[in-house]
């Protein structure tokens, strides 16, 4: 019984600390580089990841076995706050709900420079048509190059 009682800690221990690192992840994404439509779709994955976490048995059993006090005293469980875990997807939801204009911007360059790809891999265009296009639009929007 404690042999099993050790492993499902162990394995709670694991995800406990995967989760946790997601988490870090996404925060420190969004405190060095903003939220721009790139990074947002980058750990979008992450984010899927994590709310099903959250959503889950998983996280409820997580949740009270802290409560309980059965987890390692030194585990960093930020993820088991129900506020923090829950703030930090409902502001990805709202930022991907309302979108600043530079976002809406990016957003949009990125949708044209999808056509604009689509449109020279089927033969609509020349390479040299694609060029100028390109050109056109990074320049009217403000783009650089180095723009993910």
């Amino acid at each position: 019984m404690s042999q099993h009682f050790d492993r499902e800690n162990a394995i709670r221990t694991d995800r406990i600390t995967h989760y946790e690192k997601i988490m870090d992840r996404i925060l420190r994404t969004v405190d060095l580089d903003g939220i721009k439509p790139a990074v947002y779709e980058e750990i979008l994955p992450e984010l899927k990841e994590l709310d099903a976490y959250y959503t889950s048995p998983e996280w409820q059993e997580d949740y009270a076995a802290d409560e309980a006090g059965l987890l390692p005293e030194g585990l960093k469980r930020g993820v088991l706050s129900q506020d923090g875990i829950s703030d930090l997807l409902d502001r990805f939801r709202d930022l991907k709900a309302h979108p600043s204009h530079a976002e809406q911007m990016v957003q949009l360059y990125f949708d044209q420079k999808q056509t604009l790809d689509l449109f020279l891999e089927r033969g609509a265009i020349s390479r040299e048509q694609y060029d100028i296009s390109l050109g056109e639009l990074t320049k009217r929007l403000g783009m650089t190059e180095q723009e993910p």
